[in-house]
């Protein structure tokens, strides 16, 4: 993501650390409400910015009509849309907050807890171990699997 590329992520986490002693153990550890407002009000006020694929098609588009000669209702009609992806652009990190919550808690808990502590919070946060514990906990649908 462009949060990762740029570095967001990795500054948040190390500012994060140098401000939290410790945080609570690997199963148990989560990025609330007040840390993910925290991680976008660090990452609004440094600048960020991205470009979406949606912008870039727009870009495209409107060079080309550049060149054929736009009238003003296109030119208008691609402002509004210019606009509107702009409002979406910046409602990305409240649309993607449970997605970028759960790689901040990881970083986080990589830093505590290092690899062995990413792991341990796996098995309460992954979903996928999290269905082979529900397997294994229902012998009938065990037995259903290996037939």
């Amino acid at each position: 993501t462009a949060l990762q590329k740029q570095g967001y992520l990795f500054d948040y986490v190390t500012r994060f650390v140098e401000e939290h002693d410790t945080i609570a153990s690997p199963r148990y550890f989560q990025v609330d409400n007040e840390t993910y407002e925290d991680f976008v009000q660090y990452v609004r006020n440094r600048g960020f910015e991205f470009n979406t694929s949606s912008e870039k098609v727009l870009a495209d588009l409107e060079e080309a009509l550049d060149q054929e000669a736009m009238d003003a209702n296109t030119a208008s009609a691609i402002e509004a849309i210019s606009s509107d992806l702009t409002r979406l652009k910046v409602q990305d990190l409240d649309r993607h907050q449970q997605l970028i919550a759960e790689k901040l808690r990881q970083l986080i808990v990589s830093r505590y807890y290092f690899k062995q502590g990413l792991l341990e919070s796996g098995f309460t946060f992954d979903p996928d171990i999290q269905e082979a514990v529900n397997v294994l906990a229902d012998q009938d649908r065990y037995q259903e699997i290996l037939e």
